[in-house]
């Protein structure tokens, strides 16, 4: 039996947890005609497929902000401080050898917490409007498995959180700071609330990418 670990690293953060979905109750026995017995919690496909992986949660209450940005190098530093000049961004953060300039970011900037003897942030930019949000938490898995992240169902647009893949020595780098991140984008102005569910992680072993397929006419 494949056993994996989740250690919380900040009081604030909620470990994963898997989803169960209760059988509704019916309670049509005096109707005449209306008989909704074809619901999602009674279709086994869908309650196992729900029911598969863990869910995560958002560890804290945040009213979030779809971010501008403009992406840019460090090539002329002359150039640079042109830019900031004529640029009404509230933040640069540099990423690899890219310079991010985003607004607002009052909203995430004051999520920081203290880790291992000095605050760090919660939300990082990271390109394309989104961040990393990192969750507070980390996880153990085996070397022979892979992390899975996928979103969630979703009634509104309010937020995305990207798809990403993790497996080897990446796994434990990109949770030295403040736990595991996932890929977050906001897109309207909106609070979430802490314990509010954002995306579906996975743990698969590793010979899932070696499958092929073939077709058939």
């Amino acid at each position: 039996m494949t056993t994996i670990t989740f250690r919380r690293l900040i009081q604030t953060a909620i470990l994963p947890e898997k989803e169960k979905l209760a059988k509704p109750e019916l309670l049509d026995q005096e109707a005449r005609w209306i008989k909704n017995r074809r619901v999602k919690g009674v279709c086994w496909p869908y309650r196992s497929a729900k029911e598969l992986g863990w869910t995560l949660y958002s560890p804290v209450d945040v009213a979030i902000h779809p971010l501008s940005e403009i992406q840019t190098t460090m090539d002329k530093p002359e150039e640079f401080a042109r830019l900031k000049q004529l640029a009404d961004m509230d933040e640069w953060v540099q990423k690899d050898d890219i310079l991010l300039g985003v607004k607002p970011s009052s909203w995430y900037k004051i999520h920081e917490y203290e880790y291992e003897g000095r605050y760090r942030s919660m939300f990082i930019p990271n390109g394309e409007g989104t961040l990393e949000w990192r969750l507070g938490w980390s996880v153990d898995i085996p070397d022979d498995h892979l992390l899975l992240i996928q979103p969630i169902e979703m009634k509104d647009a309010r937020f995305i959180v990207h798809p990403g893949l993790l497996m080897g020595t990446s796994v434990q780098s990109v949770q030295l700071h403040l736990g595991l991140p996932i890929a977050f984008e906001p897109l309207q102005p909106c609070k979430i609330i802490r314990g509010e569910p954002l995306a579906k992680l996975f743990v698969l072993p590793k010979s899932v990418l070696a499958i092929k397929s073939t077709t058939q006419s």
